[in-house]
């Protein structure tokens, strides 16, 4: 994912990567933006020529925006791969978390998806990025 964040709004753009997640932070309803089938693009170097959509997403007050790796929701509980933390797992933890500072909440899924593998880790890379929009910003 490539974006860029000029006040409310991120204008991004994705090679393959998972879809975004909006918080409303108030209700706890989380949705994916954009569409995968038409914003997803294809991952970098498959073709050369590939074009990239831009994706306008704004981000109202009282929001947070996940913008994650496969490797979180692909998360295997107990070396099972046909049970994952899956994206259900990562909506869980911020629902019980959305109350709670940014670092806690990235502390809570990293610590939680862990938990799930029954230590046994993630066998992917595992990057996450939560941008919060505060009320009356």
């Amino acid at each position: 994912v490539y974006g860029m964040l000029d006040d409310d709004v991120l204008r991004w753009t994705s090679a393959g990567h998972c879809m975004p997640m909006l918080q409303n932070l108030e209700t706890g309803e989380i949705v994916e933006v954009g569409d995968a089938t038409r914003d997803g693009g294809l991952p970098l170097g498959i073709y050369e020529e590939a074009e990239y959509e831009t994706v306008r997403t704004e981000i109202p007050p009282g929001h947070r925006l996940v913008i994650y790796t496969d490797g979180i929701i692909e998360a295997m509980a107990d070396g099972d791969e046909h049970h994952q933390f899956g994206i259900a797992g990562v909506q869980r933890v911020l629902n019980e978390c959305r109350r709670e500072p940014l670092q806690g909440t990235l502390d809570a899924l990293f610590r939680e998806s862990l938990a799930f593998t029954a230590g046994h880790g993630r066998h992917d890379d595992t990057s996450v990025l939560i941008l919060e929009r505060r009320q009356g910003e």
